[in-house]
């Protein structure tokens, strides 16, 4: 189990487990033992001009040696030691080395850059970050993307929409203008679009264009999805 802890002060940690036992192995009924360790104090310090030279060094290091597909096989004890340390630092620098290596493709081992950007502390500069990122000329774009982009961009309008609401219909549509603000995005940024990445980016516009919407139908209208997806082979 991993602890982060976030805020600069004074911890007290202690850890305790009821799975020790006395018991032999052969025993039908083998009886646990609570145990509980001694306490343990740290103190965290705030030291931002570590936090900044941190980030640099290690995604400089990440940059050169764990940027292509041979990873796997390569060097991947190492880059998966740097992509943790990027991501534990949890900073607006180390988000911003997580949005530019992160390209939403698999290459064979997980960095943990996606989980981190999810669960950054620093919400709207992910939102941002992301949103400029998705329309990147190397950026294979799912679904989930662009319904995670959708969703932030709701919350940070407004956090307490779907718990103060009067009006359930309200808080719905403006989820649907906020999906549709996305799907638009990816599609417009689609003729930009490596060839390594445009087919799966036009599928997944095409998924999230399609969706059914009760009164409008679907999600983007029939006419507009078909001159964006025109220009481009049908998916498969």
């Amino acid at each position: 189990m991993e602890v982060r802890f976030r805020n600069p002060g004074r911890y007290t940690c202690v850890a305790s487990s009821a799975t020790v036992t006395t018991a032999a192995a052969t025993e039908k009924i083998r009886t646990a033992l609570l145990v509980r360790s001694a306490p343990v104090s740290i103190t965290i310090v705030a030291d931002p001009a570590w936090l900044r030279v941190a980030a640099d060094t290690y995604s400089e290091a990440f940059r050169k040696v764990c940027r292509g597909d041979d990873v796997p096989t390569k060097n991947f004890q190492q880059c998966s030691d740097l992509a943790q340390r990027i991501t534990y630092l949890d900073t607006r620098d180390s988000l911003a080395a997580e949005v530019r290596f992160y390209d939403g493709r698999n290459h064979g081992w997980d960095t943990g850059f996606w989980d981190a950007i999810r669960n950054s502390a620093y919400r709207s500069d992910a939102l941002r970050l992301m949103t400029a990122r998705m329309q990147d000329p190397d950026f294979q774009v799912g679904e989930g993307v662009v319904e995670l982009l959708a969703f932030w961009d709701l919350q940070t309008e407004d956090p307490d929409i779907f718990q103060t609401t009067d009006d359930p219909e309200m808080s719905r549509s403006a989820a649907l203008d906020k999906l549709r603000k996305y799907a638009r995005l990816l599609g417009s940024s689609l003729e930009k679009k490596q060839s390594d990445v445009l087919g799966e980016s036009v599928k997944s516009y095409q998924r999230v264009a399609e969706r059914p919407v009760c009164e409008e139908g679907t999600l983007i209208a029939p006419e507009e999805r078909r001159a964006v997806l025109s220009r481009y082979k049908a998916p498969n």
